[in-house]
């Protein structure tokens, strides 16, 4: 009972910073909605998805080992900051060149310059402070909370602010640069370190080997996040952008940093449970039952005034998106229920059936978007992530009843 109100309290702490900066982010990105066209809000999707696409598709997870492990040393943590600093750097350096064949594919001339600048945001986030792996380890949520939230808040004040100044889309990358500068400042204020390199490949071996299986995870999420404009926009459906950028921005951005900062908090308090003996599948169940309750119902509520609350909030220009969040809304309260047993897989050394659960579901959120896109048009994206949600819902909980998350039996 102490260690689940121990994880409660970690939830409320990182909560507490999460609804607060996501609150004046959605107060700042109203403002923005109503001052853009969705034309500008395309160009931002576009950049925006190349850019997320490419880091997530290579993303190593280096440091999700380290939060399993039952004893680290800090050369591994330097290990596993060095390598993700110069693959970073290697992925800016290829983006910025490729920024003008990109543009040109696009058919968006002016998109080359703003890519190029945007890129900088990778190259610069890559010096956050390494040792922040240790408040995870530790379970010191509320310093983790600051340090993931406040650039949340610096970027919609710095966007809003931009945004005065020069009523542009352009206002939005600078806006992402200055958090992501406030991002590495603040992150050396909580746990004190001087980053060092350390290329050993022996100690990075058995970061890598866990980090490559997580990729699977990462390459459905990025999918599903970003590589759904490019079948949107490959389909003919490019003017669309622009109105499924602001519906996820509403929506499924808010589910998805909801989800991550609960798997922050859920995934080092499963690894400490497992390491102690006394993980019980009956929390994660409990948990996730929990979080589809709150999370359908309010849910069902925003998407039964959808067009209101699109009209009021966005402006009527913007009411045609009202089918698609509803659907979006309702997705994201199912996958967010579903993030409890993703860590839970993932802490009891189960992450090959994480990752193919994962797979599948992405697969079915993009082939069901592919098959109803001519009929419901842009629509089809929120049926798709509903049904994908369902489908992977019912996929984590057959796991369960199967035994998978049993402590003591063998990896997959």
């Amino acid at each position: 009972m102490a260690k689940a109100n121990k994880m409660i309290s970690g939830l409320s702490k990182v909560g507490l910073w999460f609804v607060a900066a996501r609150l004046l982010q959605l107060a700042s990105g109203v403002y923005i909605t109503r001052v853009l066209s969705a034309k500008e809000f395309t160009i931002i999707a576009i950049i925006y998805a190349v850019q997320g696409l490419v880091v997530k598709l290579t993303a190593l997870n280096l440091a999700s080992e380290l939060v399993r492990s039952k004893t680290i040393e800090s050369a591994d943590i330097y290990v596993a900051w060095t390598y993700e600093l110069v693959k970073n750097a290697f992925l800016w350096l290829l983006l910025f060149c490729a920024a003008p064949f990109i543009a040109q594919l696009m058919s968006e001339p002016n998109l080359a310059g703003d890519m190029q600048i945007a890129t900088f945001g990778i190259l610069i986030s890559s010096f956050r402070n390494p040792r922040l792996i240790e408040l995870r380890r530790d379970g010191k949520f509320g310093r983790l909370g600051m340090v993931d939230s406040l650039p949340m808040v610096v970027y919609g004040i710095a966007a809003a602010f931009y945004i005065t100044l020069h009523p542009s889309y352009q206002s939005l990358i600078y806006a992402g640069l200055t958090a992501a500068v406030f991002g590495v400042l603040i992150s050396y204020c909580f746990v004190p370190a001087i980053p060092r390199l350390n290329f050993s490949r022996e100690r990075l071996k058995p970061l890598l080997s866990f980090g490559l299986v997580l990729l699977i995870g990462t390459f459905t999420l990025a999918m599903r996040e970003h590589g759904i404009v490019f079948v949107v926009s490959g389909l003919g459906y490019v003017d669309s952008l622009g109105f499924l950028n602001r519906a996820m921005a509403f929506s499924t951005a808010l589910s998805i940093q909801a989800i991550g900062i609960f798997w922050k908090v859920a995934y080092p308090h499963y690894s400490a449970l497992r390491r102690d003996g006394t993980f019980e599948v009956s929390q994660v169940m409990l948990t996730s039952n929990c979080l589809a309750g709150i999370g359908l119902v309010c849910a069902g509520v925003a998407a039964f005034f959808s067009e209101d609350l699109i009209g009021f909030f966005l402006g009527q220009r913007w009411v045609v998106i009202a089918d698609l969040w509803s659907f979006l809304l309702i997705a994201g309260a199912i996958f967010l229920s579903n993030a409890p047993f993703d860590a839970a897989l993932l802490a009891m050394r189960k992450e090959k059936a994480q990752c193919l659960i994962s797979l599948g579901s992405m697969l079915v959120f993009l082939i069901t978007t592919a098959l109803l896109l001519s009929r419901m048009g842009i629509t089809a994206v929120g049926v798709a992530a509903l049904v994908s949600g369902l489908s992977s819902a019912i996929a984590l909980r057959v796991v369960a009843k199967n035994a998978m998350l049993d402590p003591t039996s063998e990896p997959l």
